[in-house]
């Protein structure tokens, strides 16, 4: 049993901070003063079920979706840090741009890593040829 049941209340935050700025449909920026009347936790829902729907209910079809988030979430913090250090050069920021900008770099290939060989795990999300497809005849 958890001592703290997860949380998902940090998405329908999030997608309001970055509706107000415009760059989430103006929609997701409704919050209420409980989670549930949050559009926001609406969206989330319907996401999730669909990817469930999508991968057969076999949560272990899930987990390469759920590396493939946490590190583009990391890619985008290290590319947009070393933005920030490049816009404001304070003391140091040579080095904090370079450290943040191999971080970006890093994660972003595990992403690409994570997607290349969970391809064939993921019903439908396959680019590579099927062993089906390997074992027709070419004439």
């Amino acid at each position: 049993m958890y001592r703290h049941p997860p949380r998902f209340s940090g998405f329908p935050f999030l997608a309001s901070f970055v509706a107000e700025d415009s760059f989430l449909p103006r929609w997701l920026s409704k919050r209420g003063h409980r989670l549930v009347f949050s559009n926001g936790i609406i969206v989330l829902t319907v996401l999730a079920l669909a990817l469930l729907l999508a991968v057969g209910a076999n949560t272990n079809n899930l987990v390469p979706f759920y590396a493939i988030g946490v590190f583009t979430g990391f890619s985008m913090a290290g590319f947009g840090m070393a933005r920030y250090h490049a816009r404001h050069k304070e003391p140091g920021w040579r080095r904090r741009r370079v450290i943040n900008l191999a971080g970006g770099v890093y994660t972003a290939l595990v992403v690409v890593i994570f997607a290349v060989v969970s391809s064939p795990r993921v019903p439908g999300w396959s680019w590579r040829c099927s062993p089906s497809w390997s074992s027709r005849s070419s004439g």
